[in-house]
């Protein structure tokens, strides 16, 4: 009888325990695939040299560091040094909740007319309209000289 009730307890922790597990689980990939989505949008925009509508899937907190003018500049510069993008791979993704802040990264191997580049996507979800937006992009390509960037960055 002890026994009996010993492995009804441990069969219901065990269930419980998976089903957070698959909770978890299943908010991850969620999560994951907005994130996605938001890079897919991106690089719509991008790739019809829509940069105004592009530069406005970025968060607020991300022009403190760079001016919207600026970041248009680079834009415009990074199509122009690398070429048109051709196709886009997912190589890395890092899904972070700290303190109930919720904050994607995303590596992207980029196929461009002219170069390739590595581009990785910081995002956040905004926690007034509960969508992922852009906190950082970075672009490393062999195609960039210093003196390709160098009127677009900040002194």
């Amino acid at each position: 009888m002890k026994r009996s009730k010993l492995f009804m307890v441990l069969g219901v922790v065990f269930l419980l325990t998976s089903l957070t597990v698959v909770s978890v689980v299943i908010s991850y990939s969620k999560s994951a695939n907005e994130a996605k989505e938001k890079v897919d949008e991106f690089y719509s925009l991008v790739k019809l040299e829509n940069y105004e509508s592009a530069a406005s899937l970025f968060h607020e907190n991300f022009f403190k560091t760079i001016t919207n003018e600026e970041f248009l500049g680079m834009l415009e510069v990074t199509n122009k040094e690398l070429g048109n993008i051709d196709n886009y791979t997912l190589v890395n993704s890092n899904l972070f909740n700290i303190a109930g802040i919720e904050e994607a990264t995303l590596v992207y191997e980029v196929n461009r007319t002219n170069f390739s580049s590595t581009e990785t996507f910081v995002l956040r979800r905004d926690k007034k309209s509960n969508s992922f937006s852009f906190i950082g992009y970075y672009v490393n390509s062999a195609g960039f000289t210093k003196e390709d960037i160098r009127p677009y960055l900040k002194s």
